[in-house]
C-alpha cells in the first residue's frame, strides 16, 4: 500500500473514532430543526408531523394554514370532518404543539348527485384553531391519529392596502 493511501485511511480512521463530522452536523441544522428535540414522539396510533418554516421577511404579517383531512369517497356535495386543532406546551421549554381531534364521521351538505358523480377526494377537517402564527424558529408539531394527514397553506399579505369608508 502506498504512503498517500496510508495515510488517508489513518487519517479517516482517527476522524471517525474522534467523532468528528461527515455530513451534516448540529451546526447545519435551522433553529427549527434544532427546537424539534424538544418534542415527544408520537403516541401509539398517531403520528407526528413536523413543518419547517423558511425565514420571511415580515413574519409578522403571514399566517400558516393547517389543512388536516384524510382522502374518502365522496359525491357532489361538499364533505368535511369535525374537528380541532387543541394546543399544548412542552413542559419546561414553552414549546407550542398541536393534537388534531376529528371526528371519524364525515359530514356534508345533502344534495341529491348522479351515481358517476363518486370518486375518492382528500376531505378537510373543518374548526377551529387551524390558522397559526408564521414562525420559521420553530417547528409546527402536529399529532393526528392514524388515517389523517396534514397540509399547510402559507398565507401572505399584499402590498396593497385599502381605506374604509366611514358611515
Amino acid at each position: 500500500m502506498n504512503m498517500k493511501v496510508r495515510h488517508f485511511l489513518l487519517t479517516a480512521l482517527v476522524a471517525v473514532s474522534f467523532g468528528v463530522p461527515n455530513g451534516a452536523s448540529a451546526q447545519d441544522k435551522t433553529e427549527s430543526e434544532r427546537n424539534l428535540e424538544a418534542f415527544p414522539a408520537a403516541p401509539s396510533g398517531s403520528y407526528r408531523y413536523v413543518i419547517h418554516l423558511p425565514p420571511l421577511e415580515k413574519e409578522q404579517d403571514a399566517k400558516v394554514e393547517i389543512i388536516a383531512g384524510r382522502n374518502a369517497t365522496v359525491d357532489c356535495n361538499i364533505s368535511w370532518f369535525g374537528g380541532s386543532l387543541t394546543p399544548s406546551t412542552v413542559e419546561g421549554w414553552g414549546f407550542d404543539y398541536f393534537t388534531l381531534a376529528a371526528s371519524d364521521r364525515m359530514s356534508g351538505t345533502l344534495m341529491a348527485c348522479p351515481e358517476d358523480s363518486k370518486r375518492t377526494d382528500f376531505v378537510p377537517v373543518r374548526g377551529e384553531n387551524f390558522m397559526l402564527r408564521y414562525n420559521s424558529r420553530l417547528p409546527i408539531v402536529i399529532y393526528a391519529k392514524d388515517g389523517f394527514e396534514i397540509r399547510y397553506r402559507i398565507w401572505k399579505p399584499s402590498d396593497e392596502t385599502l381605506n374604509a369608508q366611514r358611515g
